[in-house]
């Protein structure tokens, strides 16, 4: 009876485990992101974005075009009191650099700043995603902008 017992307990706690790591790593609490049409390259200009309640937010990074192992400004401006920058996350799409993230300060009204450095790849020509966080008057959502880098 013990041996029965212990055998369903350890069967038990098996399937405990495995529909508890399912639902700690689900991506459900991830905000929305902001799906939009991007005609701007980061590495000659800044992007424009209109965001839902018809703010507008100005990203750029800098200096251009955007270097590797060293430092850049990125800056988030922003038309409305109603938003603001959370985070800065960028992330490699076309192979794993881990994750590269930075706090923005606001400068001044509806002008956020903060600094970066994107890490050398052993591709030569990388595809990166920024990703801004931003809290609104609804909640939060991540604005994604593509660019790429060629290593010299």
């Amino acid at each position: 009876m013990q041996k029965i017992f212990g055998f369903f307990s350890i069967v038990a706690l098996g399937a405990l485990s495995f529909y508890a790591a399912q639902h700690l790593k689900s991506d459900g609490n991830q905000p929305p992101r902001l799906e939009w049409q991007q005609n701007c390259d980061l590495q000659s200009e800044a992007c424009v974005v209109e965001l839902s309640d018809g703010a507008q937010l100005r990203f750029e990074m800098l200096p251009r075009p955007l270097p590797l192992m060293k430092t850049m400004e990125v800056n988030a401006a922003l038309s409305s009191e109603n938003w603001m920058p959370r985070q800065l996350t960028i992330v490699g799409t076309n192979m794993e650099m881990g994750i590269n993230r930075s706090d923005l300060s606001p400068t001044s009204s509806g002008v956020w700043q903060g600094e970066t450095i994107l890490p050398l790849c052993s591709q030569r020509h990388m595809k990166w995603e920024a990703q801004l966080l931003l809290q609104g008057p609804t909640g939060l959502i991540v604005v994604p902008f593509a660019f790429e880098t060629m290593q010299r």
